[in-house]
């Protein structure tokens, strides 16, 4: 069965991008990009949460340096002091989180079985008012071959609740992707650190 001693591990990590002199990627005229090795090189990546060279983890990065359409909205002064407090304790610009918040928004609305939680990569979506990330439920219903029933059964969780999570898995991919592909490289070097001789095959 599925190990959650590796989500104990992904859990507990840090949700920030990393690059030279620990700066956050800015919005810039070459889209699509991650950085590698010095300042100015950069090289063409899809996806944004599993950066080989310097690592980008948070869905507020991926939108700080994603930036396809402009919308311009009104809000109450005191809602725009609260998000410009977050913003300063998030270490981020307001535009970038006030952009993240609508892309949840617009994916809860969406995927009503979804919510999303601090954690690695950035916000991470959830089955709503459960432990189960996503991207462990997507591994759970594969050790089941696709039977989201037994999934459902197993995770004494309605099957309705269960098909959503796979629709939203199947609506992002690469998300997913990115989320299984942290959580087995943080696994095995986690375990790396116990057993130093430990090998990747």
């Amino acid at each position: 069965m599925l190990s959650f001693f590796m989500w104990s591990l992904f859990a507990i990590e840090s949700s920030y991008c990393h690059l030279p002199g620990g700066k956050m990627p800015q919005a810039g005229p070459a889209r699509n990009t991650v950085f590698t090795g010095a300042p100015t090189q950069v090289r063409r990546r899809k996806s944004f949460l599993a950066c080989a060279a310097y690592v980008c983890e948070s869905l507020l990065c991926m939108t700080s340096l994603v930036k396809d359409e402009t919308v311009s909205v009104r809000i109450p002064a005191s809602e725009k002091k609260v998000l410009m407090a977050s913003a300063r304790q998030m270490g981020v610009g307001h535009g970038t989180l006030a952009a993240a918040d609508i892309t949840e928004g617009n994916r809860r609305r969406r995927f009503p079985a979804i919510e999303f939680r601090d954690g690695c990569p950035g916000r991470v979506a959830y089955l709503v008012a459960s432990r189960w990330p996503v991207w462990l439920i997507v591994e759970l219903v594969e050790e089941f071959k696709g039977d989201i029933a037994a999934a459902a059964a197993h995770m004494r969780k309605p099957a309705a609740l269960v098909k959503m999570v796979m629709d939203y898995a199947g609506a992002y991919p690469q998300e997913i992707e990115d989320c299984r592909m942290l959580a087995n490289r943080r696994d095995f070097e986690a375990m790396r650190k116990i057993i130093p001789g430990l090998e990747q095959m």
